[in-house]
């Protein structure tokens, strides 16, 4: 396939268009998903109906804290050992130009994607005085990384894998002006460009994700005249071809504004995410997909308990020559003492009440929901589902089995977004990245730079060895959230087994425990600055050394030799916040609860 070819080019775009007509039943579920997951009060073109109980949005929030909460750590390695301090320094650089560009976000962002369609992040480097992708302007030579939403993607839909494609791209905007001033593109195909005005609705008439902001109609006010694009990798040819948007709507055959040899990573500019893959498909299975029919449900039910709590209403009714007496109840006020001739007269009617069999089901629907978001209120930290702490252990780490599978690909993925930012860092002759080498995160020596330019020297003479020299990964633990009270658990658990019951080791080889060290990080984590106080040297200045309280002189405070200990166990039902669910709905359903047939207590005295 030639696409300076006409005849190639117009069944390259019949092919394009024709799978985003099959793309377009993915980009309305996404669409009204969004809607649930914003809500009423959003805007005025989120959810159509009232959602009382947003499960999606705690779904998903839940799982991106989970998968993204921080900017990936990469770790550079090598077999060579004349590299390994280059390959430190390749690390730092790594390191450095994530923070710069603010990955984390475009991970975070590519996650939620993921959550609802498909993740896809954009791979590249800025080679012109200004470029400006997706709506950022990114420094010459800088590697960039960039979100995809659906609305504005497409894929080769006729392939049944990823691996199988025979093109993918993405579409843009960029002001028309420079659109006309690129050198690099065709004179006369950038010079017959026109404006476009920005629409909320696809070619197909479905409408885009962003009408829930900006609104469902086309009227956008924007500073400067823009011009929409496409850009179309075709992996078989090796090309990449930027071509106006009116060469993908199948009615003018447009002439590509450039067509070059894509010589970045072997893999293309793309990178998908996704969490669960269909048999024989190309397009994956979102997870927002599995729960939005029960979030609909659980919503839908509580929408009609509503109405018929609203319905609901206390009627007073009297007989004739009872006036008085229902006069003075209606006007009496809680615990309030009235007098009534005929008490027995004013009778009490209710007028719609609650289904209960209907709220039955939905709080049911409501645990449905957390089972098929993987044990959603134990990821979450809502609740506690088991009794014992032993118990509860064992069922968060039955529930963290799919989000460990998330997490999995979720590293893969960034892993590979990250090799290829690093390649083409590595093969820039542009690249200029500040580092300072650390340790305990302290700064040694001066700032420098990599990979040292000069002008001595060819920018490809300053990076010694090959990339794939070079092995580059991801720490998975790096994107996870490790909260103060995570890290004091983990220090506890080290002090306690491994460094304390090794302290006589320790004496041998020369070292000890600083005490006061431990305080200091207690004390920062726990935000109590008073924990420094609590160890002092022998002169009472604050030390690394350990006090001993004394009572009474020199001796130490010791246990009663005649202690008494008793074990309680009481086991009750609904002990757990499922288990009084269980309970209020088998009462609600007109049925007993049945007691635990182990309920009471032992107590056994040692």
């Amino acid at each position: 396939m030639n696409p300076n070819k006409d005849r190639d080019r117009n069944r390259l775009y019949s092919a394009i268009e024709w799978s985003r007509r099959k793309l377009r039943p993915f980009r309305e579920h996404r669409l009204s998903a969004i809607k649930e997951y914003v809500g009423t009060r959003y805007s005025n073109d989120g959810a159509g109906k009232r959602v009382y109980l947003n499960l999606i949005e705690q779904a998903v929030n839940t799982y991106c804290r989970q998968l993204a909460a921080n900017n990936p750590k990469v770790l550079v390695t090598t077999r060579k050992n004349d590299l390994r301090a280059r390959a430190y320094e390749l690390e730092l650089a790594c390191n450095h130009l994530l923070q710069e560009i603010n990955f984390v976000n475009t991970l975070r962002q590519s996650v939620v994607e993921a959550m609802f369609s498909v993740g896809i992040i954009k791979v590249g480097a800025a080679v012109g005085e200004q470029v400006e992708v997706d709506g950022f302007l990114h420094n010459v030579g800088q590697p960039f990384a960039d979100n995809v939403t659906l609305d504005d993607w497409c894929q080769d839909m006729s392939a049944t894998r990823w691996d199988q494609i025979s093109f993918a791209g993405n579409q843009f905007r960029v002001p028309l002006e420079e659109a006309k001033e690129n050198k690099a593109w065709n004179a006369k195909v950038r010079k017959e460009l026109k404006a476009s005005s920005h629409s909320h609705m696809n070619e197909g008439g479905d409408q885009t994700a962003d009408s829930v902001s900006q609104g469902g109609d086309n009227a956008v006010d924007e500073y400067a005249d823009f011009v929409d694009l496409w850009e179309i990798w075709l992996p078989r040819e090796n090309k990449l071809m930027v071509v106006p948007t009116a060469g993908m709507t199948g009615t003018v055959a447009g002439k590509p504004l450039s067509v070059e040899d894509w010589d970045g990573p072997e893999g293309g500019p793309y990178h998908r995410l996704t969490f669960s893959e269909v048999p024989g498909n190309v397009m994956g299975l979102p997870a927002v997909a599995l729960w939005m029919d029960l979030h609909e449900l659980v919503n839908s039910l509580y929408r009609k308990l509503s109405r018929q709590a609203q319905r609901q209403k206390d009627v007073f009714t009297y007989p004739g020559g009872s006036e008085e007496d229902a006069r003075r109840v209606a006007e009496s006020s809680d615990g309030e003492t009235i007098r009534t001739d005929n008490p027995a007269a004013i009778t009490v009617h209710k007028y719609s009440t609650l289904d209960q069999s209907n709220l039955a089901f939905a709080i049911q629907s409501k645990a449905f929901f957390s089972e098929m978001a993987g044990n959603l209120d134990t990821l979450a930290g809502l609740r506690t589902e088991a009794p014992t702490l032993g118990q509860e252990r064992l069922l968060s780490e039955s529930s963290h089995q799919r989000v460990a599978d998330m997490q999995e690909r979720t590293v893969e993925f960034a892993r590979g977004v990250i090799r290829d930012l690093s390649a083409i860092m590595w093969y820039s002759p542009m690249i200029d990245m500040p580092i300072s080498k650390e340790i305990n995160g302290e700064q040694i020596g001066d700032e420098i730079r990599w990979p040292y330019p000069e002008q001595d020297y060819l920018p490809e003479d300053l990076r010694e060895g090959d990339f794939f020299d070079y092995n580059l990964d991801v720490e998975p633990y790096s994107l996870q959230h490790h909260p103060p009270a995570a890290r004091i658990a983990a220090i506890d658990q080290i002090m306690m087994q491994v460094l304390l019951p090794g302290m006589q080791l320790l004496q041998e080889q020369g070292k000890s425990i600083d005490f006061g060290a431990y305080m200091r990080i207690k004390s920062k984590y726990m935000n109590l600055p008073e924990l420094e106080e609590i160890v002092v040297d022998a002169s009472g200045e604050a030390s690394g050394e350990p006090a001993h309280q004394e009572r009474g002189g020199n001796s130490p405070v010791r246990q009663a030799p005649v202690t008494r200990r008793e074990n309680v166990r009481i086991n009750q039902p609904g002990a757990s916040k499922s288990g009084a669910e269980q309970v209020l709905m088998n009462t609600l359903m007109g049925g007993q609860s049945q007691p635990d047939e182990r309920a009471g207590a032992v107590r056994e005295s040692l």
